[in-house]
């Protein structure tokens, strides 16, 4: 069924809330493995959820403000 407003299929509220449980059971996952785990695992692993890893440039430096840069990449990502 297609929703009225976009061009997107609808999808019902018992579907939006079992996304939501499984992106809470990576989320969790990610906790107890840590990023670099989960990473590892993830490329190894056909997966349903598209998970892109956006890096940190500059994250240790004093001098350069890498979180524009990481949130710039990251709105291209979501448009």
């Amino acid at each position: 069924m297609a929703c009225p407003h976009f061009k997107l299929k609808c999808i019902s509220i018992q579907e939006i809330e079992q996304h939501y449980k499984n992106i809470e059971g990576i989320i969790n996952t990610i906790r107890l493995l840590g990023r670099e785990t989960y990473r590892k695992a993830y490329r190894k692993s056909p997966q349903d959820i598209v998970f892109r890893v956006i890096e940190h440039e500059s994250v240790d430096s004093n001098f350069i403000e890498g979180f524009p840069k990481w949130k710039s990449k990251l709105n291209t990502l979501l448009i």
